[in-house]
């Protein structure tokens, strides 16, 4: 998008085209559209009040491809990047770094996935640390001072990390727990109920595979294997649903997965759609196979067995997901794959994996709660009634 737009915050027309008038802005940065997915699960209890109208921009970044397609179809009004820069925002949202300096509003930076994990690849600069993305002071000060206004983390634990990696955002912090993780927990506490309730024989069982985006992710890895996997699960009463990250969609194109992966459909296995809620599928999952991506964590909350299949990833050592490689089974390449998987099913690998889910979130079932107040003290207005019970100020506890 290159026009500038006048409405709803538009420089010029707004005041006498939009219906409500005085609302404060609400900017969500989406540059790719995993960030968009995640930051409606953390601004869309704001946005519901009355008082705020929330737009969103579309940074620079390489796997910028669908993301107006997805804003399109969810309903957001765009702002181009370059007017977006330049329009007074009361609140910025955002999930990724990029850009982060140049927003016109004070900044909450949310985490984009589960935690904080990957790490720089050192082949890339012999400068680059074992920092995790997000925690250092390389994506969180410009010309010395600390950009974001807070800094959203999921547990207690990240913020002693937070405090090693950059010092000087660690009164920024908001320990708030995590969106996706309480979507997860409270998938799987429904379908624990229906189970329950429901007096019919249990069907199918599902098996969820996961791949995070890049040369060290399970389709970069494993892509070969996908149609034998999917063959053998259809035969032993197993559904295959395979997740893939929005940015493997964004670089390679709808058109050329469906390509590379129609043996892997013609064999049972199902590829949900970027529109699907991919929580969903993790909370109804019986077995997860993933790699170091953040569906492999969420999984742990189920307490389903999560084997792992991918190559070596550069991951935090001191992250959750370091401590669930260590641990988690491994899945073998040539098969047979459907006993590996009833083996860490039957050998109750999921609950081995407790005290990895409890590194997730240090408030399960309380991001919305904990971080409104936080959002409402930055953007001046007085919280709802119903907004949450949290500290005011919104500093964590």
């Amino acid at each position: 998008m290159s026009e500038w737009q006048d409405v709803p915050v538009g420089a010029v027309g707004a005041p006498a085209l939009v219906t409500r008038e005085q609302c404060r802005t609400v900017m969500l940065p989406v540059d790719t559209v995993a960030c968009g997915q995640r930051l409606l699960r953390v601004v869309a209890p704001l946005a519901a009040d009355w008082r705020v109208q929330t737009v969103a921009t579309v940074p620079p970044s390489p796997f910028n491809r669908g993301v107006r397609g997805w804003l399109e179809r969810t309903g957001l009004p765009e702002l181009p990047w370059e007017q977006a820069k330049r329009t007074p925002a009361d609140l910025v949202v955002t999930a990724g770094t990029a850009g982060m300096a140049e927003m016109p509003g004070p900044v909450v930076l949310v985490p984009h996935g589960a935690g904080f994990v990957k790490t720089p690849d050192r082949r890339r600069g012999r400068r680059a640390r074992r920092t995790a993305f997000g925690l250092g002071g390389q994506w969180l000060v410009s010309d010395g001072r600390v950009v974001p206004a807070a800094v959203v983390l999921a547990h207690e634990e990240e913020r002693a990390r937070l405090r090693r990696a950059c010092p000087e955002a660690a009164a920024c912090a908001v320990v708030a727990g995590d969106p996706c993780a309480d979507a997860v927990l409270q998938g799987r506490a429904r379908r624990e109920a229906r189970r329950g309730r429901s007096a019919d024989p249990p069907g199918r069982r599902l098996l969820v595979l996961s791949s995070t985006w890049g040369g060290q992710s399970l389709f970069a890895s494993r892509a070969e294997f996908l149609p034998g996997l999917a063959g053998e699960a259809a035969a032993a009463g197993w559904d295959a649903a395979l997740l893939l990250h929005p940015n493997i969609r964004a670089a390679h194109g709808d058109w050329q997965l469906r390509r590379w992966l129609e043996p892997f459909t013609r064999a049972g296995g199902r590829v949900p759609g970027a529109e699907e809620d991919w929580c969903a599928y993790v909370a109804a999952a019986d077995a997860v196979v993933g790699d170091h991506g953040s569906v492999s964590l969420y999984a742990t909350l189920t307490g389903a067995p999560v084997l792992r299949w991918c190559g070596t990833p550069l991951v935090d050592p001191a992250s959750p997901m370091a401590a669930l490689l260590r641990r988690a089974p491994a899945l073998p390449d040539g098969g047979p794959y459907v006993p590996a998987v009833e083996a860490a099913l039957g050998a109750g690998a999921g609950s081995r994996a407790a005290d990895v889910a409890a590194r997730i979130t240090s408030h399960p079932g309380r991001f919305t709660e904990r971080v409104l107040p936080c959002l409402y003290r930055l953007l001046a207005l007085a919280p709802p009634p119903a907004a949450g019970s949290a500290d005011r100020g919104g500093a964590a506890a």
